[in-house]
């Protein structure tokens, strides 16, 4: 089973890629997307970065983390980004037919 972990960010989203088998657990890959431009364009290129992930190493599950900021100030534009992000992952979770996860920062972090 193929576990893809993404971190969202608006201009670099870092992802890693392992294999599970039982117990047992392989590195396949890990590295970032980095963007450029408006929202617009950071979005479609996140998107099309983690669609060829999934496509090409075949995925079964995506765990996304939620994204955490303490400034009050970013927190509106990182809640609009997070929910283009979150529906772009839906969308290619249905057409993909892998499970996908969405998870507090915490909760991931807690359990390394």
């Amino acid at each position: 089973m193929k576990i893809l972990g993404i971190d969202p960010g608006s201009r670099i989203t870092g992802f890693g890629l392992i294999e599970a088998n039982k117990l047992k657990f392989s590195y396949i890959n890990s590295g970032c997307i980095r963007t450029q431009g408006d929202l617009n364009e950071r979005i479609i290129t996140i998107y099309e970065g983690i669609k060829e992930i999934i496509t090409n190493h075949e995925v079964d599950i995506v765990a996304v983390e939620r994204v955490f900021m303490s400034q009050i100030d970013r927190i509106q534009m990182l809640q609009l980004s997070w929910g283009m992000l979150e529906g772009q992952s839906f969308q290619l979770q249905a057409a993909k037919g892998f499970q996908l996860l969405i998870t507090q920062q915490t909760k991931l972090k807690s359990q390394s």
